[in-house]
């Protein structure tokens, strides 16, 4: 047995060693001055907070959630709320015994607002913790893998909406994803058994509840584990023999957690009819789907919020997952997440969802991209393993400088052009040449 030396600890678990000092930096001295924490949707999604505390779903007598556009109706007293529930059951335990009660206080308090910060940050690590004990699980380990998924950090959105955008839902729905995947791969590698259905269930619940678009992620990632074990279960001559043995083992995997994702949008239907006096299972109102106005190679490839042009890294992983054997089938189950997140979000009435930093809708399914490319950087040669990293570095990079431009406010919270774009990448306000510049 090889001894577990320091060296090897950080081999395994460089990027949480790296993350830790940075969230720590970046929480408690903000380099940005957007406040309070609590903001726009994110007031919304935590409004809820105070509804199980004082067990009022009536939401009319907080003013300040009109602005944000929470309340989308008001029915005999009840003023619809926009945002599902989830986070605010997520965060409960801990945000619960901070809500002030006292006369007159805000909504949210100000230890609220500094949970928001920490939680988010924690959430982060639990994304990078989970990610790389998968990574583990699958034989994967080294300094190359860690740098992968801080590629994957810096290189999306899932950092600024780890801090600058904390009270939003996105950090929480990866982890929670994390999660998952990581006890899926558990079950799998360790005799092909289901996962405990409790736990699975749990983990569907809260990712649905916390944002409804999480179905397709919760039982894409559970169904496709699932099936890869099942289907492993028999060795190679039982790939090609899918029958009812197969169906009724793979229908123990993901059962737990269909029934968990049911059970979140029930809750949400439940809500909407105690609040309207109608079964729905969207509280949007008026905000619905377009299908005589289709954004797809917006939502993929614009200025204004471009999935591959503001997180240009997520090619580079889908590129190297293909081009790798080993990963080739996972690398083709991501991109058709991909593409059917693409097509949902490019006939919503928002397409770009809002204000943001890129467009926010792809990364709940950051821990997938983790593990994707730890272990197609495993499997490279070291030449091309080297040529790969380097390429996601670069695209890290050049999300990074836009970052920066955004919690500076030389980049706006939308509509931007080609030329605040390439300004940032390769202009003027690019922060590399800025730094230099000094």
């Amino acid at each position: 047995m090889s001894r577990y030396t320091p060296r090897r600890f950080v081999g395994r678990w460089l990027a949480a060693v790296v993350l830790v000092p940075v969230l720590w930096a970046v929480t408690v001295h903000p380099p940005y001055s957007n406040s309070p924490p609590i903001r726009s949707d994110g007031l919304g999604y935590h409004a809820w907070t105070r509804a199980f505390v004082q067990r009022d779903f009536t939401f009319c007598k907080w003013p300040e959630l009109r602005p944000t556009g929470t309340i989308t109706a008001v029915v005999d007293g009840h003023c619809v709320e926009k945002y599902p529930y989830g986070l605010a059951l997520l965060r409960l335990p801990v945000m619960g015994p901070l809500v002030d009660r006292s006369p007159g206080a805000p909504l949210v308090s100000h230890a609220e607002h500094r949970a928001n910060q920490y939680l988010s940050a924690l959430a982060l690590l639990l994304v990078v913790g989970f990610a790389t004990a998968t990574l583990l699980l699958l034989g994967v380990e080294g300094v190359f893998a860690q740098a992968g998924i801080l590629a994957v950090v810096f290189g999306t959105g899932l950092f600024h909406y780890s801090t600058y955008d904390a009270s939003f839902t996105h950090v929480y729905s990866a982890a929670l994803a994390a999660a998952l995947l990581w006890l899926s791969v558990r079950a799998a590698v360790r005799g092909g058994r289901p996962p405990p259905a409790v736990a699975v269930f749990v983990l569907a619940f809260l990712a649905v509840a916390v944002r409804s678009t999480n179905v397709v992620l919760v039982l894409a990632t559970v169904g496709a584990v699932g099936g890869w074990s099942v289907l492993r279960a028999g060795g190679p001559g039982a790939w090609p023999q899918v029958g009812r043995a197969e169906a009724e083992r793979l229908a123990w995997w993901v059962g737990p957690a269909l029934a968990g994702a049911v059970a979140a949008t029930l809750a949400e239907g439940l809500y909407l009819l105690y609040a309207t006096g109608r079964f729905n299972l969207s509280g949007y109102g008026q905000e619905s789907f377009l299908f005589n106005r289709p954004m797809q190679r917006s939502v993929l490839l614009s200025y204004e919020r471009g999935l591959f042009t503001w997180y240009p890294v997520v090619a580079v992983v889908l590129a190297v997952g293909l081009l790798v054997r080993r990963t080739r089938l996972a690398a083709l189950g991501l991109s058709g997440l991909v593409v059917l997140y693409t097509g949902i979000y490019g006939f919503w009435a928002s397409w770009y969802l809002g204000g943001g930093f890129g467009h926010r809708g792809f990364i709940d399914m950051a821990p997938l991209a983790m593990v994707l490319f730890g272990v197609a950087l495993a499997a490279l040669p070291r030449p091309r393993r080297a040529l790969a990293l380097g390429a996601a570095g670069l695209c890290a990079l050049a999300t990074l400088s836009l970052m920066a431009g955004y919690w500076q406010g030389t980049v706006g919270f939308g509509g931007t052009p080609a030329s605040v774009y390439w300004a940032h990448l390769t202009g003027a306000e690019n922060l590399y040449w800025r730094w230099l510049a000094r």
